[in-house]
């Protein structure tokens, strides 16, 4: 009967893989992040030509006008309550 001689490296990535994992499992999960990944940088590139071209529908710069004013009221509101603590209420 022969004795079968492996290689620490090889009997070091065996003890460290679990026995309840399946490869092809894995392969699976990381191609699905991959497909994940690609459509979300098709969307960031469709928007990126999006704003390059000024596609944009009417509502949203009426959207960012109320929300700049809303920044801009807030900001005022959060410097009145700075200097009403620095006067030692």
């Amino acid at each position: 009967m022969r004795k079968i001689v492996r290689s620490p490296v090889a009997a070091a990535s065996v003890a460290a893989s679990p026995r309840g994992v399946n490869p092809h499992r894995i392969a699976f999960v990381v191609i699905g992040f991959a497909i994940l990944l690609g459509v979300l940088a098709l969307l960031a590139l469709g928007l990126l030509v999006a704003n390059l071209l000024a596609l944009e529908p009417a509502w949203l710069a009426d959207a960012r006008h109320s929300l700049a004013e809303a920044r801009h009221r807030a900001g005022g509101v959060l410097a009145e309550f700075g200097d009403w603590l620095r006067l030692g209420r």
